[in-house]
């Protein structure tokens, strides 16, 4: 799997360019270890096993929505399997790491590896289809049957918010379908994205851990959005939602999409402006009580990794920033001055590692 990462300069001088070539590629790997799905989540097994241990519980699920949600739980089921209880992970077409088979008369991919308690459907992304409503529909009912004795091990990573997809009452998947693709095509950020489809939907904004509870949450989550924001990551469904219905109207006024998006989805917002819809749960919400979100993977983890290995080879590294975004054409020229800026800084000849 690519992780991306936004962005290191690593200087890295020698008259052999393949003897450079060598080491960069070295270093760059470096950072795709440490943000590596199946090992981040690994790393997190003990204090799971410890968890359910040394707690009331009787019973283990798995959730898990996004493009790594598949060697994510494989981690699990490699460390915990006889715990797992039962699960449910949905992720992008082509990202399943086991045999498919129909399911009968619903026109649903799901995969069953042999032997596993887990199982994985997968579903559409950027902008979500009927497999992952059907999905989601799924994740919903088993989370619903959790109780104060069962741990929830939610495993979360990039395109959790179109791969877990649950449209609140009254608006269709078709609607859900416009709206995305609407703000896609104006530019929309991902924390404006997020904003509106927290609140169309069933899930999203910490909604599904209000699903879920009372049990035990634990959620380990592969951040793709600078910053770390746990409620924009995958739409924030086990964390407090900092948005507002007035917010999410606010980002459709910003790119023009007032009157062109769905009446419904108008409708739905404007009516929870008014306190007729009940917000998404907000910090201090009892709900949370029993929450914990991890991050087990990240843009600033994999720089920290990038750094590091640099510095073992002799090098002088420095981390520019870890919230760098822009057009990559743009950001690369702005790169390049940097490093040399730096590099005119600190006085130093190009050299080679000793």
């Amino acid at each position: 799997m690519m992780y991306r990462i936004n962005h290191a300069v690593i200087k890295v001088y020698d008259m052999n360019r393949g003897y450079n070539r060598k080491l960069v590629t070295g270093i760059f790997y470096a950072s795709l270890k440490a943000v590596d799905p199946y090992d981040s989540v690994k790393h997190y097994a003990d204090e799971i096993h410890s968890a359910y241990v040394n707690g009331v519980f009787n019973r283990l699920f798995v959730a898990g929505f996004g493009k790594a949600a598949c060697p994510m739980a494989r981690a699990l089921e490699d460390t915990l399997g006889d715990l797992i209880t039962t699960g449910i992970v949905i992720t992008k077409y082509g990202h399943s790491e086991s045999q498919k088979s129909k399911v009968s008369g619903r026109g649903v991919w799901q995969y069953a590896p042999t032997n596993s308690n887990i199982k994985t459907f997968e579903a559409g992304h950027p902008v979500p289809d009927e497999n992952g409503v059907t999905a989601t529909d799924e994740i919903i009912k088993l989370l619903r049957s959790a109780d104060e004795n069962t741990l929830v091990v939610c495993l979360i990573s990039g395109g959790g918010s179109a791969l877990l997809v649950s449209p609140c009452e009254g608006i269709a998947l078709k609607e859900k379908q416009e709206i995305t693709q609407m703000l896609l095509k104006a530019g929309a950020d991902i924390n404006d994205l997020n904003c509106v489809r927290k609140h169309i939907s069933k899930v999203k904004g910490g909604r599904l851990a209000e699903t879920a509870y009372p049990a035990k949450i634990i959620s380990l989550i592969l951040s793709d959005v600078i910053g770390d924001r746990l409620d924009v990551i995958a739409s924030g469904p086990t964390s407090p939602d900092t948005t507002t219905y007035a917010d999410a109207l606010k980002v459709l006024e910003k790119y023009g999409l007032i009157d062109q998006a769905p009446k419904i989805v108008i409708e739905v917002l404007r009516k929870g402006t008014k306190g007729l819809i009940p917000e998404t749960p907000k910090e201090g919400d009892k709900i949370f009580n029993n929450v914990e979100n991890i991050i087990v993977g990240s843009n600033k983890i994999a720089l920290d990794a990038v750094k590091q290995k640099a510095e073992e080879l002799s090098f002088h590294a420095e981390i520019i920033s870890a919230k760098l975004t822009g057009e990559a054409k743009s950001v690369g020229k702005w790169l390049a001055q940097k490093a040399i800026d730096i590099h005119k800084r600190r006085g130093e000849r190009p050299l080679a590692p000793t």
